[in-house]
């Protein structure tokens, strides 16, 4: 909450106490002070709404992120709070702004509301809010959300599974990015509409969905996932990349900061590639045993045995096979190269079959000006994964961060398609959140 929690309670149209003659006209509990989430004095009403606003942060070339402060969504790293926001509740025309935490507290009565919040250089969002008789009203998810930048011209909308397990209820998974990469949070169900076509993507229908519900990076109701890292040792990726670093250095960063922000429950593998294919760490849940591993991933290091030409499809397609007969639901094969494949046997279509029919989404990280992005987004686009462009290799952290966002806080939505024939059907999923939309579409088969 802000320096002055509930400003404009109680008169409408009136901003940050309007001066001396607003002043006078507020009831006393209308300037309750706070100075975050402990010690909040009681308001005018025993039900409330609060939460954090928070940003998509950018991750330094050291690897660090910057997490928000500790909150109730887990303080999710890749994220920042935003202070200052404008908190509003639109029927009732209350209004707060957050403190230096991205935090607010604003108390309202019971009933149905609309919350609205902006920044500048943010989108405005809006929020169905059911106030209760008493307590918090919970929104977001698990009252935290984030903020799109002003220049999020589209959502990267991705389908990365479909759970067909219950087949008259089928599960979709879905990442929804903004322009810095990061998974949006919060989003209303209402952003969410979804229509099944036949096998050539022709003749869609409505489908109701049944709940939308954010995994929360934690907590009861998180699921682990799996997750192989793809990691090109070619001989490029010792090339200087500025700052004294090269690219191989950057990528190793990408990759603990990875590990070291994943669940406790997430298991990841590590393939290293140049024109041999390493199976180079099991998986394991064991961030330790990941971060030693990774310490070889450097031409400096005594174990360090690369250098050469790049076999990049033979090694997403080995990510792929080694993920394919883990027992978890969620899987991601995640992968990262800076330049052209010139040693592989297979071939790009081989590793979007392969994966697409495996049901698991391959993520493309391409650095720099040799990276072939448009068989890179191909191979994303194919299996339900997304592309991320890494012009400047010091950003290669933060691509590894976006993508572990998207992993961590997806969107799981449950259908209702009891009365879908058999066979093979085509999912449009499309996003209208703060006027930005997304669209993606995913083949399954209705057992």
């Amino acid at each position: 909450m802000g320096d002055k929690e509930g400003k404009g309670n109680g008169e409408k149209g009136k901003g940050n106490g309007g001066g001396i003659l607003a002043l006078w006209m507020f009831p006393l509990w209308a300037l309750v002070s706070c100075s975050g989430p402990t010690g909040i004095s009681p308001g005018p009403f025993p039900s409330y709404v609060e939460g954090y606003v928070l940003r998509g942060g950018s991750i330094s070339p050291s690897g660090e992120g910057s997490p928000s402060s500790a909150n109730s969504c887990g303080s999710p790293a890749g994220y920042e709070p935003i202070a200052g926001a404008s908190v509003s509740l639109l029927a009732s025309s209350y209004f707060t702004t957050t403190n230096s935490s991205g935090y607010f507290r604003l108390y309202a009565p019971q009933g149905s509301e609309t919350l609205s919040v902006s920044g500048t250089g943010y989108k405005t969002t809006t929020y169905p809010v059911n106030i209760p008789e008493t307590g918090p009203a919970g929104f977001g998810t698990q009252n935290c959300i984030s903020l799109p930048r002003d220049d999020t011209t589209a959502f990267a909308t991705s389908i990365s599974q479909v759970d067909t397990s219950v087949p008259s209820a089928i599960g979709v998974f879905s990442a929804v990015a903004d322009a810095t990469g990061k998974q949006v949070l919060g989003m209303p169900a209402n952003s969410f509409s979804v229509r099944i076509g036949d096998e050539n993507g022709l003749n869609f229908q409505p489908i109701p969905i049944l709940s939308v519900q954010q995994l929360t990076g934690s907590g009861e109701a998180y699921e682990p996932f799996s997750a192989v890292l793809v990691l090109d040792a070619s001989d490029s990726m010792n090339n200087p990349a500025g700052g004294g670093k090269r690219k191989i250095d950057l990528a190793r960063e990408a990759a603990e900061y990875f590990v070291q922000h994943k669940a406790s429950g997430d298991e990841v593998a590590l393939i290293i590639f140049d024109h041999r294919i390493t199976f180079h760490q099991d998986f394991t849940t064991n961030s330790a045993v990941l971060l030693q591993a990774l310490k070889s991933y450097d031409p400096d290091d005594p174990g360090y045995k690369w250098g050469g030409s790049t076999a990049y499809y033979d090694a997403a397609y080995e990510g792929t096979q080694r993920l394919n007969p883990r027992s978890t639901r969620r899987k991601y094969n995640i992968t990262l190269t800076d330049g052209l494949d010139n040693s592989s046997v297979h071939t790009y279509m081989e590793v979007i079959l392969t994966a697409h029919n495996a049901g698991i989404p391959v993520y493309t990280v391409g650095v720099g000006p040799d990276a072939d992005k448009q068989i890179l987004k191909n191979i994303a686009d194919g299996t339900g994964g997304q592309f991320t462009e890494v012009n400047d290799a010091t950003k290669i952290p933060d691509a590894f961060a976006g993508i572990l966002t998207q992993a961590q806080y997806t969107y799981r939505l449950v259908l209702n398609t009891s009365g879908l024939s058999t066979g093979q059907h085509t999912i449009e999923l499309a996003v209208n959140f703060a006027g930005i939309t997304g669209t993606a579409y995913q083949i399954f088969t209705q057992p």
